[in-house]
């Protein structure tokens, strides 16, 4: 470790948050219990891809509609996957929409899903197919996954593509990155540690609202818009303090949004009786007004 982001302060503010919220207490704030209800690893591979690409809105939204999702698959997602019939089984998937996606964009995911699972035996082996970096080897799946349906002339929905973003359009892919935490990180009572093919150090932070508001906040980010660059900047500002494991940060930085303790403006009032004040107020001297 080191280098010319190390701050001291920062330090001190990083470990008192992952200290105070990086704890499975947590986890009702996000929607991991759902995939950490399966005891079996390929279960856990299969609930978390659909759990983390269903991702998107409000917490409490995702978990019931994730949750209605897998439902349907009964108590082994991945043996159901692999047993599924779009046309004995897609319709009953039909009435299961939610903001951008469709039942149907659910069975189609499905579907892609049941291929990959027969052609190489799990997701983990279909990234591991392509040698590069976290990106490269998101890219290749994407295009490998967007080709399965498109076999045979199947179009895309909007709904289909929103489920399945792909870093060449520049986006911070927050889902897929969400989901890669989960799989490669150890067990620690948050994430599953189900993979051993990735190391913890390769790992993308995964940048949604929240956490893109709060590493301006900490000078990590400078750029109001969530970007693979801006969420591979942060990445690399937190691997200064954890070199090894960068990632161990984002459970607890993202309940700072997503429980509202950090505030997007009034900090004079509204920070006066944090208790992580002593720690934040050095780490992000000549950063507060900026948001002001």
């Amino acid at each position: 470790m080191g280098g010319p982001l190390v701050n001291a302060h920062m330090g001190l503010f990083l470990d008192e948050v992952y200290r105070k919220y990086g704890r499975s207490e947590f986890l009702g704030t996000d929607p991991l219990p759902l995939v950490r209800a399966y005891t079996d690893p390929r279960d856990r591979e299969v609930a978390g891809l659909l759990t983390a690409l269903l991702s998107y809105g409000r917490v409490s939204a995702i978990c019931s509609h994730a949750r209605a999702v897998l439902e349907t698959l009964g108590p082994s997602p991945r043996d159901a996957l692999l047993r599924f019939d779009p046309k004995r089984d897609g319709p009953p998937l039909y009435p299961l929409r939610y903001r951008f996606h469709t039942g149907e964009d659910i069975a189609s995911l499905f579907r892609i899903l049941r291929d990959v699972l027969r052609s190489h035996g799990s997701v983990e082996a279909l990234l591991h197919s392509t040698a590069g970096s976290i990106r490269e080897k998101l890219s290749t799946m994407v295009r490998h996954l967007h080709s399965v349906h498109s076999a045979g002339g199947r179009e895309f929905s909007y709904g289909l593509r929103f489920l399945l973003p792909s870093p060449d359009a520049g986006g911070a892919c927050k889902r897929w990155n969400l989901y890669l935490r989960w799989m490669v990180r150890g067990d620690d009572g948050i994430d599953c540690g189900v993979w051993r093919g990735l190391s913890p150090a390769d790992l993308v932070l995964p940048l949604d609202t929240h956490l893109l508001r709060i590493g301006r906040r900490l000078g990590f980010v400078t750029t109001r818009s969530a970007s693979w660059e801006a969420a591979e900047r942060f990445t690399a500002a937190l691997r200064e303090y954890d070199s090894e494991d960068p990632l161990r940060y984002d459970f607890a930085l993202c309940r700072l949004g997503i429980l509202d303790r950090c505030p997007s403006s009034g900090f004079g009032k509204r920070c006066r009786g944090c208790e992580l004040l002593p720690f934040c107020s050095r780490a992000t001297k000549g950063n507060r007004q900026k948001f002001r």
